[in-house]
């Protein structure tokens, strides 16, 4: 669902859109959009193999819904690149960029004996000082369900919190007091559970998308916000 011609048409207090998808990240995931902008290593190939379950097989037995399973796993790693170009260049910066793209190959296969546990594979090169390399090597092994439960959970409460917020602007001496106004009926909050609608600006970092949500918590109840900076202490 893309919003943009249809914001004008919509009052936030009617509709509210929170994303696209679903996100049924593994940890394996997570940590690949924490590595956006937490993570200073430049990945050099990134092979992900993935058996299918009985669950899956149904719902891929058509070559294009393994096409789109496949583009969908592919598309974290070009978010990566696409976000970071201190480490990754982009192709107008030269056809011989080193790290312009990591090299990536995915595998998805049905095996019978899985059952309903998706299994996974991934693999992450990294190259480090003198042409040295470091390598993470990840095994997961989950169930969609119990996975995507609690975040849908999440989501419909967090969503639901954010349709009673409202603001206003700080007024002005000898001027009114603007009305309250609700949220922008995009919730960009919602990104850590939800792939981001194109026309919002996302951290595509799970820590920092995290303390996002908790420091608008704090601020809503008169709280303090997070302050890593700590300059009263690093200050004479």
């Amino acid at each position: 669902m893309f919003p943009s011609p249809m914001s004008p048409m919509v009052h936030p207090t009617d509709l509210v859109i929170g994303g696209w998808d679903i996100s049924g990240l593994c940890m394996d995931k997570a940590m690949e959009r924490t590595q956006v902008l937490d993570y200073d290593l430049q990945c050099q190939a990134a092979p992900h193999m993935a058996p299918c379950t009985n669950s899956d097989r149904r719902n891929l037995s058509v070559e294009r819904q393994f096409h789109l399973k496949e583009t969908s796993k592919s598309t974290i790693v070009d978010d990566m690149v696409d976000a970071n170009h201190l480490l990754y260049k982009a192709p107008g910066e030269g056809e011989k960029g080193k790290g312009k793209h990591p090299d990536q190959i995915i595998v998805i296969k049905y095996v019978p004996a899985v059952g309903e546990l998706k299994r996974a594979i991934n693999e992450y090169y990294s190259e480090i000082f003198c042409s040295g390399c470091s390598v993470i090597n990840i095994f997961n092994k989950c169930e969609d369900s119990l996975l995507t439960t609690p975040l849908i959970l999440d989501l419909a409460i967090l969503t639901e919190l954010l349709t009673h917020v409202q603001y206003h602007q700080l007024s002005v001496d000898g001027e009114p007091k603007p009305p309250f106004a609700p949220m922008y009926l995009v919730l960009s909050l919602l990104s850590i559970y939800a792939q981001g609608v194109t026309c919002t600006e996302v951290v595509t970092s799970l820590n920092r998308q995290r303390n996002a949500i908790d420091s608008f918590l704090k601020a809503c109840i008169g709280i303090k916000g997070s302050n890593d900076l700590l300059l009263e202490m690093r200050i004479w």
